[in-house]
């Protein structure tokens, strides 16, 4: 069991977000069509328990580390 456990942690990415980061977003619903993640987000206030709080325009949204990845800009 210990050996299981320490296989599937090797593979964990550490996460460590800081306030002005830009990130995008794992979208909820998706169409083939469409890309699967949303942004880009400014990171505003990370939070203790794995979460951030990211602002695009006027909005912010509450959102877990796992729902977020780091900014690449798409080429055309």
């Amino acid at each position: 069991m210990q050996e299981n456990d320490s296989r599937e942690n090797s593979k964990r990415v550490e996460h460590d977000y800081t306030i002005g980061d830009i990130v995008s977003l794992v979208k909820a619903d998706l169409s083939k069509a469409e890309s699967d993640r949303e942004g880009p987000y400014t990171i505003t206030h990370v939070h203790t328990n794995d979460t951030v709080m990211v602002r695009k325009g006027r909005v912010e949204k509450r959102r877990n580390i796992r729902q977020c990845s780091q900014w690449h800009a798409q080429l055309d």
